[in-house]
């Protein structure tokens, strides 16, 4: 394959690739298994995940990737996950489930048969695709960006190969891949409607070369991106005071005179070394930190970052001398997002309570649990099921899942959208309102 991003590979790397079974995946294994000599890779095997979604159709697949490989030595690991019952455990789409499932299977994988790199056949039909579905989500440069051509073990070999010529390189070879017919309807996944009906749309009515626009977009965000997160670094390290394991304390003056565009950088790249990774922090916590600093920030402030244990948090806290006076709590889940400050936000969700009857540090959301209690304002200070309250307002059993629940260490403060618990409302005594408000997690592919 004359457009395989050779310079990908270094001589004795242990290749593991994921394969579906089918025209990208199997053209990507059989052009490495063509070339491994030439590539001089010491190992190379596949790796294929059945997500349960198919019965039977699945399974077949599963038998004969397995068996392809097996008539050409190619060692192949095989798995099975329970999709369905994965997106309801994490309360997620049945696209973000399939994909965390896929990418735990493949690093385990990748771990048991000792592989260095991880390949997989993403097309440039696919960064296109990519780069338009963060575009409707509303994204910045890191999204235009679309699919990475390297992440830690990851790596891209097709991004600049079309399906055209993944087609044209199956034909030419007598490749006969199966095709997961879920992939010709619209009918369900987000991602199929931009390729089967959008992606078209766009090409027949107004350019007929959308697809290169996009992926021109994409080259283009990428260098520019490349070139902030490098100036973030410098920067980041020329305004620390103090690091430590999950501490980041950071000098203001040193945060002020940056351009909005590279403060941004700054904070997520200081907020994503806080807490290993900056999945799941969106757009709005790190506006919110901007505009913390901005506006309440002195020349003598420090910023203050603190990762929260176990969960994948990050406390923030804007301090002169040793005085808070302002916070923002970065905490991403599944699918929301609670910001705690001391001014009122525009939100999904919003709430106001007395500061001092609530354990800021300990402040998270999550689902609802079976058993959750609340006191709700109205009952003196009685608790009351949470089930019961949903059942009062006829929230459907399935839906009872997606409401955002907020606790500290004391127990429930908020059920999003229903109720405050009452030992946390605001009264004529209270000297100190907190703010709260949550917002839907970005989702990325």
């Amino acid at each position: 394959m004359e457009k395989l991003r050779r310079s990908l590979f270094s001589p004795e790397d242990r290749v593991l690739v994921a394969v579906s079974g089918g025209p990208d995946s199997l053209s990507l294994l059989h052009a490495l298994h063509h070339e491994r000599d030439t590539l001089g890779l010491a190992a190379l095997e596949a790796a294929h995940l059945d997500h349960g979604l198919r019965g039977e159709e699945a399974a077949s697949e599963a038998v004969w990737v397995a068996g392809w490989c097996r008539e050409r030595g190619i060692p192949c690991h095989l798995g099975r996950a329970d999709v369905a019952a994965l997106a309801r455990s994490r309360k997620c789409s049945m696209q973000e489930a399939a994909r965390f499932a896929r990418y735990e299977f493949l690093d385990k994988a990748a771990a048991a048969s000792g592989s260095s790199k991880i390949a997989t056949a993403h097309t440039s039909d696919d960064q296109a695709e990519t780069v338009l579905l963060n575009i409707l989500r509303g994204t910045g440069l890191d999204g235009l960006r679309g699919i990475p051509e390297v992440r830690g073990p990851y790596i891209r070999p097709l991004l600049n190969v079309s399906r055209v010529e993944i087609e044209a390189y199956c034909l030419k070879h007598g490749l006969q891949p199966r095709r997961d017919p879920s992939n010709l309807s619209s009918d369900h996944y987000t991602r199929n409607r931009v390729r089967l009906d959008l992606m078209p749309q766009l090409a027949r009515e107004y350019n007929p070369a959308i697809t290169g626009a996009l992926l021109r977009l994409s080259e283009i965000a990428g260098r520019d991106s490349d070139y902030l997160h490098q100036q973030a670094e410098i920067a980041l390290s020329g305004a620390v005071l103090s690091i430590a394991t999950g501490k980041l304390v950071l000098k203001i003056s040193s945060l002020t005179p940056l351009h909005p565009a590279l403060l941004r950088y700054v904070l997520r790249t200081a907020v994503g070394q806080v807490r290993g990774s900056t999945e799941g922090i969106g757009y709005r916590p790190i506006e919110e930190l901007c505009r913390l600093i901005t506006e309440r920030g002195d020349q003598n402030s420090r910023l203050t970052l603190q990762g929260l244990l176990p969960q994948p948090a990050c406390d923030v806290f804007l301090t002169a001398g040793t005085v808070t006076f302002a916070r923002a709590a970065v905490v991403p889940t599944a699918h929301w997002q609670l910001h705690v400050t001391l001014v009122p936000q525009d939100a999904e969700y919003t709430a106001k309570m007395d500061s001092q009857t609530v354990d800021r540090q300990s402040l998270h959301v999550r689902s609802w649990r079976n058993g959750d209690k609340i006191d709700p304002f109205g009952l003196g200070g009685h608790h009351k099921k949470v089930s019961d309250i949903f059942t009062d307002a006829k929230v459907p059993r399935d839906d009872r899942g997606n409401v955002p629940i907020v606790c500290d260490k004391n127990g429930l403060v908020w059920i999003a959208g229903y109720t405050l618990s009452q030992r946390v409302k605001v009264t004529e005594d209270t000297t100190q309102t907190l703010f709260l408000s949550i917002t839907r997690a970005e989702q990325s592919d």
